[in-house]
């Protein structure tokens, strides 16, 4: 709307911000008060730890927004910055698939258009597909395993799901393995961020800082959203552990080794 009636660009950045600080009170207050609520059963949940993660996102996007006004964003990088926090605030209200899935998918997909808006470049639209393409290998990983997961539990409940890995079987390992190798391959951990450093390099500084802090951080507390209320079996807390330790050994060690600014934030991030 603020592009059909050629607003200044300056309005949106300020829209932009001023609604995230709005956010963030209003956050902020829901913390003091102790609010929680159940606002779509099974679905979408307002807790505490809800109300943190999304304070985390709103502060990682309010420092990108005022770090981005000192570049020639339009109306366009505003509304796709702010779909894609929207998309990280559902996965942090999740308690179901369901919703998760399609934050996921909010979070994930305005990035694609971040990364070649205004760019005018084949690298950034090289980068942009490769992006693509793994965030639909990605997509299709966690969607096979949450048909694994209804077929197990008979629903798309978080809960249900933890409570079925706790009693084993195959099936619910199977859809395990899918699920996190979905949410690895997003948030590029060890071995699955190949993808990254290509994608980062293409894109503009504000676009890069971008997919390396809300777009993972979102991704790593939809994990925790999953995972912290699970009885997880030594073996898997085993490669979790290990997965973590060599994306960080592996990231920042390869990440000394770059000449590119870009590539080394990919690694060490």
């Amino acid at each position: 709307l603020l592009e059909i009636l050629s607003v200044d660009k300056r309005a949106g950045s300020a829209l932009f911000i001023a609604s995230l600080l709005a956010g963030a009170g209003i956050l902020v207050m829901q913390l003091a008060s102790g609010y929680a609520a159940d606002i779509v059963m099974n679905e979408i949940r307002i807790d505490r730890f809800s109300e943190i993660g999304r304070l985390i996102i709103l502060s990682c996007g309010a420092i990108l927004g005022v770090y981005s006004l000192s570049t020639e964003a339009g109306h366009k990088y505003w509304i796709l910055i702010a779909s894609s926090l929207l998309g990280g605030m559902i996965i942090l209200d999740s308690a179901g698939f369901i919703s998760l899935f399609m934050g996921i998918e909010i979070l994930s997909l305005p990035g694609f258009a971040l990364m070649v808006l205004n760019s005018g470049t084949t690298k950034a639209s090289e980068g942009s597909i490769k992006y693509l393409l793994l965030s639909s290998v990605a997509t299709a990983l966690v969607l096979f395993g949450l048909s694994l997961v209804y077929g197990s539990t008979g629903n798309l409940n978080i809960s249900s799901f933890t409570a079925a890995v706790a009693t084993g079987g195959v099936q619910n390992l199977a859809a395990s393995v899918m699920i996190l190798s979905g949410f690895f391959l997003k948030a590029s951990v060890f071995p699955f961020h190949g993808w990254a450093p290509d994608a980062y390099s293409s894109a503009r500084l504000p676009v890069t800082a971008f997919l390396a802090s809300i777009v993972k951080a979102a991704v790593v507390l939809g994990l925790v959203r999953i995972l912290g209320n699970a009885v997880l079996n030594p073996e898997a807390v085993t490669v979790i552990a290990l997965l973590s330790m060599l994306s960080m050994f592996y990231g920042n060690i390869t990440a000394i080794h770059q000449t590119a600014f870009k590539k080394m934030l990919a690694y060490s991030s």
